[in-house]
């Protein structure tokens, strides 16, 4: 579980990809420089525990089970990208950064699910390398 965090803030997470074996940090670059995975963020509403909430909301996250942030860094592309959410900051060190603007529109008291995977394509050998619920709490309307 991630700290709780408010809908009227940006939210910021690194996440540091290391060898089981050696716990060295794993280049996640190509020999130019470019991400050598396809790295895939997903946020979705989780449904358990929503604090009593019930009827229709107003909020466009309501809608299922579809993820309400994504971002997607492709293979062969550069590790930062201009509005991406996430990028490669250092070797083994993936930066997700949701800006303010994206999370004002998560609805206050509700908790959601994070996934991240990084995939070689050209292998088809992916992994989950993390799953976590963010709890998001209501910021205030004039903040």
């Amino acid at each position: 579980m991630f700290p709780q965090i408010s809908n009227r803030e940006s939210w910021s997470q690194s996440v540091q990809v290391s060898d089981d074996d050696t716990g060295d940090l794993i280049s996640l670059l190509d020999d130019n420089g470019n991400s050598a995975y396809a790295i895939a963020l997903e946020i979705r509403r989780s449904h358990h525990g929503d604090a009593g909430y019930s009827g229709p909301s107003p909020y466009y996250d309501d809608a299922g089970c579809d993820a309400v942030i994504y971002a997607n860094l492709a293979q062969g592309a550069a590790p930062v990208t201009a509005g991406s959410y996430i990028s490669i900051v250092d070797t083994g060190v993936i930066d997700i950064q949701i800006p303010k603007s994206i999370m004002t529109t998560l609805h206050g008291r509700s908790s959601y699910d994070v996934y991240l995977t990084i995939t070689d394509t050209a292998g088809d050998d992916g992994r989950q390398l993390l799953i976590g619920r963010l709890p998001v709490f209501s910021g205030g309307r004039a903040t």
